[in-house]
């Protein structure tokens, strides 16, 4: 074969595995308006999806009411084992099988377990062409759990099935096989493909059919979407299908959850905890019995009716159907507790247990689902993978109804369904692959690396809860390590204003510069007319990564270009949130765009300095983003201040006590201390004053407010595990109305840079604006103003969940020598901020400097109502080629009466994975 004209390269066979109706309305998808009708729900788009086959009696692969088969699509629908060129039809326009690679390895396809033909036996494949492309199927559930209408994120798009799984020993494909049908569906004229499996990660010459049959349908227009793998986040970088010419989707969770009802007595408590189990028992009426720790209600007794139980546990979140084959239903710890105290005090207590209960709208989705395998990539680093969430977690779709699915009783005996709830980022990428379609769909002149940008410059990174992704297997926030630029937004993605374009020539500089040879290029590119005199790993990505190789500090320049899709002429302004430890200077700070499609080009420095900040256990260092936001028009409006200031040591604090006052109970008795631990504000607040001592004597002319801003604009926004600060009381990440500004850092505040100062006038003029009469205050000006000169800046939302407001402040230098400063920003969704002008100058010590910042607020769809706090994002001033940053808060809340809360603590499970550091910036436009 070596000797034969064309050929390229020869490889060992490899194998692969499988990665593996509500999600449409998560990701936010509505009939009349959005991507939907502006994609015409896919129609005519044809999505290529390689698994394990088709099962085409599925109502999900109905064709009622559409046209007839596009023209230019040249596939055919093979015949075999119990399927042939009928089963087709105008939804379902190919469907082809490849085995020879595994047939000519002596592997056999099994013919009790599979079908020698391009029919579903195993019921993935089904299930993730119905995800991307489904026709709506009402009443469909999985077992009376998630019921409603099942519907394709593109459901008028067509779909050609390619199966590459068959089963022998396991279900595994061969890399031939793979290759041979991603070739095929070029040829047969694919716009799509979707490819839920995934080989051992390798170069990308190395074996890697899917990076290559990947880069040549990226030349032929085509967009490839893969699923990220299922490896979990532990070990080293387990991520695959990582080219950068592919869009690889991680795993999310919806806002969909599954209960039982659990009713103590005689309606003495009601309490939900997980279950699927996959029955509906009437009157599942238990006797409590306790075992060990646990509650476990396990009962065979003539008094009862049924067998369940109860298990107590906070990790309910990482079972999956299966595991619920017995009645039994899980509830919290916190519920625990109450089922406890009930069953120690009531003799003769019961229990009833409702099942099939299916709740929408829960809090805290998306989350990164504990099972996928995270970034960065162990070949190709230096682009940001996995590129994107989307739904992956309990996912309801079709399947192949004669399959067992779920296992039910003691003896495993087996129910079958035609929809089940699967999860997996194999469940992932057909979301993905069905956006790209509707959005391929409304933009037919887009590139396959346009459509990724628009979705990654668009998608979210906060939850429905208005916070940051929580990684479920950790508990804490994510990074973009773990889900990319974000979770899918698709009415986001249809009008993303710019992208970022990336053309074949720009992969082969790439590929250059991975050192690939021109041998190893030419089995990805199949092509020898190239040069590489223009490599570079500095790819016109929408995402920024500098690798730290063995050392904490690193400087890079980086350049991008920006193309404008919008209808008109406009211009961005860039805002820039770095964390400690990453400066960012962005040059121009404002782009014109004259018209659609004309470009701009920008350069980006990246300075990161990670001393004391490295976490050995983590490839990641610190991450940031950049934003581009469009010009509008201004309206001006004012602001109070925010509360509390600062964050000070006040948990367990050890100081001095009066000597003979009983402190500490010891049976019925006390006990004598001079010194004790106490726990207040009223501990933080000698810890502040001490600081400001220190800091008034460092600096005689300081006024208070100088120092209180020193304080507050050089405060930690970290912890100690260079993680987000974390509120105790339930375990998620703070904002400014938990920490202030942050956590105090006396260090810091002895050189801020930069202060801002206020005068006793101010403060009078504030307290006017108050309604205060003259009686209260004294005195009366007539310059009343609620814009202090405050190292905060703060929107109180009235009854609206949208404002507009336009703060002024004024900076004082207080260093010694004259200096520059360049304003960065950070915004979140909902949050769009200008500063005018963003570079200060300052000539001199005590010189001052004013700016204008407009802060527009719109959180639509993102208000709890249950908190005050909107929003939160963050004004850093950074001093040009220095060490200085001054760096505020932007909070919007809402002016609504505290509610009482219930605090509960939870533990929380800490893993460390990786040994490598990263530093990410992530970018939105």
């Amino acid at each position: 074969m070596e000797k034969m004209p064309g050929h390229v390269a020869t490889y060992p066979e490899r194998y692969c595995q499988l990665h593996t109706t509500h999600t449409p309305k998560f990701l936010g998808l509505k009939k009349q308006a959005g991507l939907w009708p502006a994609g015409n729900f896919g129609d005519n788009i044809i999505i290529g999806v390689f698994d394990t086959g088709i099962w085409p009696e599925s109502k999900s692969f109905i064709d009622d009411g559409m046209p007839r088969v596009p023209q230019r699509w040249h596939g055919a629908c093979e015949s075999g084992k119990d399927f042939n060129s009928s089963n087709c039809n105008r939804k379902l326009i190919g469907a082809r099988s490849f085995s020879i690679g595994m047939k000519q390895l002596n592997e056999t396809i099994s013919t009790t377990d599979d079908y020698d033909s391009p029919r579903d036996y195993f019921g993935h494949g089904t299930h993730t062409s119905s995800t991307a492309t489904g026709s709506p199927v009402q009443n469909a559930n999985a077992f009376g759990y998630a019921k409603g209408t099942a519907t394709g994120i593109a459901p008028l798009a067509r779909l050609a099935m390619y199966k590459v799984f068959f089963s022998n020993d396991s279900y595994e494909s061969a890399s031939t096989d793979t290759l041979a049908a991603m070739d095929q569906a070029i040829e047969d004229g694919v716009d799509l493909m979707s490819l839920s499996l995934g080989f051992n990660e390798v170069h990308f010459y190395d074996n890697n059919p899917v990076a290559v049959g990947a880069f040549a349908a990226m030349e032929k227009g085509i967009f490839v979407s893969c699923s990220a793998g299922n490896q979990g986040p532990g070990g080293n970088n387990t991520l695959v299908n990582s080219a950068p010419w592919i869009t690889t989707v991680g795993a999310g969770t919806i806002d969909r959850e599954f209960f039982a009802l659990v009713t103590l007595g005689d309606g003495v408590a009601k309490i939900k905890g997980k279950s699927l189990y996959p029955e509906d028992l009437e009157d599942c009426f238990l006797l409590l019995q306790q075992q060990h720790k646990y509650l476990l209600p396990n009962v065979r007794s003539e008094q009862s009716r049924c067998k369940g139980a109860i298990f107590v546990t906070d990790s309910s979140k990482l079972l999956n159907p299966r595991d619920f084959y017995m009645p039994f239903v899980v509830i919290s710890s916190i519920d625990g507790e109450m089922v406890e105290k009930y069953y120690t005090k009531t003799s003769g207590a019961t229990v009833d247990i409702k099942f099939q209960i299916t709740e929408l709208g829960t809090k805290q989705a998306p989350q990164v689902a504990s099972f996928f395998s995270r970034g960065p990539s162990a070949v190709s680093p230096w682009t940001l993978k996995p590129v994107i969430l989307a739904p992956g977690v309990d996912v309801l779709a079709a399947w192949e109804p004669n399959r067992r699915t779920m296992p039910i009783g003691d003896k495993f005996s087996y129910l079958l369904s035609d929809y089940v709830l699967v999860s997996g980022t194999s469940m992932s990428s057909p979301h993905a692959v069905g956006v790209a379609a509707l959005l391929k769909s409304a933009h037919r002149d887009w590139s396959s690396a346009a459509i990724k940008s628009a979705m990654m410059t668009t998608a979210d990174v906060i939850y429905n809860m208005n916070g940051e992704i929580i990684d479920m297997a950790i508990g804490m926030p994510a990074t973009p390590l773990d889900f990319g630029a974000g979770h899918l937004n698709p009415n986001k993605a249809l009008d993303p204003g710019l992208i970022y374009d990336i053309e074949a020539e720009d992969y082969i500089n790439y590929l250059c510069a991975l050192n690939y040879t021109s041998q190893e290029i030419k089995v990805i590119t199949r092509r020898s007319n190239y040069g590489c005199d223009h490599a570079s790993l500095d790819l016109n990505y929408p995402s920024f990564i500098v690798i730290l190789n063995n050392t904490n500090t690193a400087k890079y320049v980086i350049k991008r270009f920006l193309t404008n899709v919008a209808d008109s002429q406009s211009i961005y302004r860039a805002t820039i949130w770095a964390p400690s430890g990453m400066k960012v200077v962005v040059e121009p700070m404002t782009l014109t765009f004259r018209r659609k499609y004309s470009k701009a080009e920008f350069t980006m420095k990246l300075e990161i300095g990670l001393k004391g900040y490295r976490n050995e256990s983590d490839y990641l260092g610190n991450y940031g983003y950049l934003s581009w936001y469009e010009v509008d028009g201004k309206h001006v409006l004012t602001a109070p201040f925010l509360k509390p200031d600062i964050l000070a040591p006040g948990v367990d604090i050890l100081a001095a006590w009066v000597p003979n006052r009983r402190e500490v109970p010891i049976g019925d008795d006390y006990l004598f201390t001079d010194y004790t631990l106490s726990s207040r504000t009223s501990m933080a607040s000698p810890h502040m004053v001490g600081v400001a001592a220190l800091l008034k004597s460092a600096h005689r002319d300081w006024s208070s407010a100088a120092i209180r801003s020193a304080m507050m604009t050089t405060a930690d926004v970290i912890n100690n595990a260079n993680g987000q600060i974390l509120v105790l009381a339930n375990g998620t990440s703070g904002t400014p109305l938990d920490f202030g500004s942050g956590h105090i850092n006396p260090n810091k505040a002895l050189d801020p840079g930069l202060v801002y100062e206020i005068k006793v006038e101010d403060y009078v003029n504030f307290l006017c604006t108050l309604n205060y009469t003259s009686q209260q205050i004294k005195v009366i000006t007539d310059q009343a103003n609620l814009d202090l000169n405050y190292p905060s800046f703060i929107v109180i939302l009235n009854n609206t969940n949208t404002a507009r407001y336009v703060f002024k402040r004024m900076l004082t230098n207080v260093v010694d020598s004259q200096s520059v400063y360049r304003a960065a920003i950070w915004a979140p969704s909902g949050m769009k901020v200008i500063v005018e002008p963003m570079t200060l100058t300052f000539g001199s010590k005590y010189s001052k400097a004013g700016f204008t910042m407009e802060v527009e607020i719109d959180l639509s769809g993102y208000r709890a109502k249950t908190d005050y706090i909107g929003n939160h994002g963050y004004l850093s001033w950074y001093e040009v080629d220095g060490k200085h940053v001054v760096r505020s808060p932007i909070v919007s809340a809402f002016a609504i009466k505290a509610d009482k809360r219930l605090l509960i603590w939870f533990p929380l499970i800490y893993e460390k994975y990786f040994d490598d550091v990263l530093a990410v910036l992530c970018v939105t436009v």
